[in-house]
């Protein structure tokens, strides 16, 4: 069969594998899971600013009582301007007890509920394929870690201010209108209509919102990048088109910032603008009434208590919706993460702690015996570069080398049978149990796997040998020695406490690559995984380094190598080209029976 028969036998499969979307969970319902990660908090946070919004409207009553008294029209004959004090400062008192309460419950709830969906986005994308972790950059990722997380929390307590509001509008429609009903409709009429046009204008300040968290991220991403291969930048000599790119795109995410954030401001001030419209409108009408003493200067300073709070109330409502919008587009980018997962887990409680390991039955359990894989195919998405039809069987204490070209699939057949890459047929086999998710299964103790270009942590050697297992249960030593790496530690300043620094930039490659070797050993794994481990060890190094993997019992090898001294090592050979299996058997076989073999013998060909 043909490539391009092959390529569109497995197109349907491979957009199935590759391009993983999630439906997005409707904002409001977003919302509403997010309140059940911490109730308490959440309803205690409504209940204290909805209180304290409610106690402040006592101050409109006693501000129009001390007005009263002052033109003498008190209503309340008993009360005094000691007595309008004490209780004025009373309702003060109150509302910084209640205060306090709300911000002590709405930290609580911004943090747990954030932390919640950033833990629980950072174990899916744990959980998926190496290779295909992420849909962006990784910068472009911790923007969204960042930004649009906080942005649903944020929502979710704005919400309890627009219902206090809410009520706080609504008592003083009340009031207003049962001391004079036409000023009252004459004052909230063009407070609707601001409220109607901001609901109209929802559409824009989404695309507003959007283009600002874009290109923030992309200036994130770049920085991060940037960061990250610094020593690209100065070996190439960019350094000037880095930085003219990074104008760029700052240029890009200003001119997003100033549209989104002058929009927002535009409708601010159109708000706060009717609030002197209103005050004008209420000398207007009320000069009057005043003067016949329908309407008193107590009730005229009502008024305008009373309008500051709808105005704001009014204005609230318009943000609260204008928010709703960018807090969709937040979770709109939160969700592009999943890459098909379903959206609930983002606000799974408790975070999930699970990163999915796989059942097992008796024989997954068992000690490696036979590890073996059966058709295996992938192929990158509208390319016909991949592995098709890959078999292979391993032995336990088996050493077992795969060669070939550049370009031929070495690094593709190992990334997808650990499940790094999404297969797209063919099946795994441990012990002739089939493996259902290699990426959760073939993980240590019972595989370790180190990559081509391996990746150090900016801490200390230790630590990244260590990642995460605790040191008095692992054999530092004895990883570092099989490593060939204890003179190396002489060298170093603090030994295994040296710092590595980004990337491990303070060690060589041959330390860089042997560190990893000793993360892998100091696991103990039943199966080693190495692609093109020994690139830059020097011939003696090698040999050393593959006398002291042989030392280990029962523990089988895959490697991806042109080297001599593995090649010699190896119980069986694999020579792969442009995907496929070309030939395999022995070193002696293969260079007697093999052309392609030869000529990688004779290093003629490009490994």
């Amino acid at each position: 069969m043909s490539n391009f028969a092959r390529l569109e036998m497995l197109e349907r499969t491979s957009k199935e594998a590759d391009n993983l979307k999630t439906e997005m969970m409707p904002t409001w319902k977003f919302v509403r899971h997010m309140i059940r990660i911490r109730p308490k908090m959440y309803f205690l946070n409504l209940g204290s600013v909805l209180l304290m919004y409610l106690v402040i409207q006592a101050l409109g009553f006693i501000t129009r009582e001390f007005f009263n008294l002052l033109s003498g029209d008190a209503q309340v004959s008993d009360l005094d301007i000691t007595g309008i004090l004490l209780l004025a400062g009373l309702v003060y008192f109150v509302r910084e007890v209640l205060h306090w309460i709300a911000l002590y419950s709405r930290i609580n709830f911004f943090f747990e509920a954030g932390d919640t969906v950033r833990r629980n986005l950072f174990a899916r994308i744990l959980r998926r394929p190496g290779a295909r972790a992420l849909p962006r950059s990784p910068g472009e990722a911790i923007s969204r870690f960042d930004g649009d997380v906080d942005e649903l929390p944020v929502f979710t307590w704005l919400f309890n201010d627009t219902i206090s509001l809410g009520a706080v509008v609504i008592v003083a429609a009340i009031v207003m209108a049962s001391i004079n009903l036409t000023l009252t409709a004459v004052v909230f009429a063009p407070m609707i209509i601001l409220v109607v046009l901001t609901s109209l204008a929802h559409k824009r300040l989404a695309h507003y919102r959007k283009e600002h968290r874009r290109t923030t991220s992309r200036v994130v991403g770049y920085v991060a990048e940037t960061f990250g291969n610094v020593q690209a930048v100065k070996v190439a000599g960019a350094e000037r088109y880095v930085l003219q790119h990074f104008d760029k795109l700052n240029n890009e995410r200003k001119k997003a910032a100033v549209m989104d954030r002058t929009f927002m401001a535009l409708l601010e001030a159109m708000f706060w603008n009717t609030l002197s419209l209103g005050t004008g409108i209420i000398l207007l009408l009320s000069a009057s009434q005043m003067r016949d003493g329908s309407f008193t200067v107590g009730d005229f300073a009502l008024f305008i208590f009373y309008l500051d709070w709808v105005t704001e109330g009014m204005w609230f409502f318009g943000v609260v919706m204008a928010r709703y919008h960018q807090a969709g587009i937040a979770n709109e980018r939160l969700t592009e993460l999943l890459q098909g997962a379903p959206a609930e887990i983002m606000v799974q409680n408790p975070p999930t702690s699970d990163l999915g390991t796989e059942p097992l039955d008796k024989g997954l359990e068992e000690p490696l015996q036979t590890f073996s894989i059966k058709g295996l195919t992938y192929h990158y998405p509208k390319s016909e570069n991949g592995i098709y039809d890959i078999n292979l069987e391993l032995k336990q204490g088996s050493f077992t080398v795969i060669t070939g070209r550049i370009g031929s699939g070495k690094t593709t057949l190992l990334r997808v049978l650990l499940g790094l890459l999404p297969k797209h047929k063919g099946n795994i086999y441990w012990n002739g149990h089939l493996v259902q998710d290699p990426a959760t299964f073939l993980v240590p103790p019972r595989t370790a796997y180190t990559g081509q270009v391996p990746r150090l942590f900016s801490e200390e050697l230790e630590s990244n040998i260590l990642l995460g297992l605790l040191k008095d249960h692992a054999d530092v030593p004895a990883a570092v020695r099989r490593a060939v790496m204890e003179r190396d530690l002489e060298t170093l300043d603090n030994g295994l406490q040296t710092m590595v620094g980004p990337k491990g930039v303070r060690l060589s490659g041959g330390q860089i690559q042997r560190s990893a070797a000793a993360r892998m050993f100091v696991r103990e794994p039943e199966l080693l995984i190495f692609d093109d481990l020994s690139s830059a060890l020097d011939v003696n190094t090698e040999k050393i380094l593959w006398e002291r993997v042989f030392e280990m019992e029962n523990v089988a090898s895959l490697v991806v190598s042109h080297r001599h001294t593995a090649l010699k090592q190896a119980d069986h050979i694999i020579i792969l080209d442009e995907g496929h299996i070309i030939a395999e058997g022995t070193l002696e076989d293969l260079l007697e029976n093999s052309e392609e073999m030869q000529l990688l013998w004779k290093g003629e060909l490009t490994k």
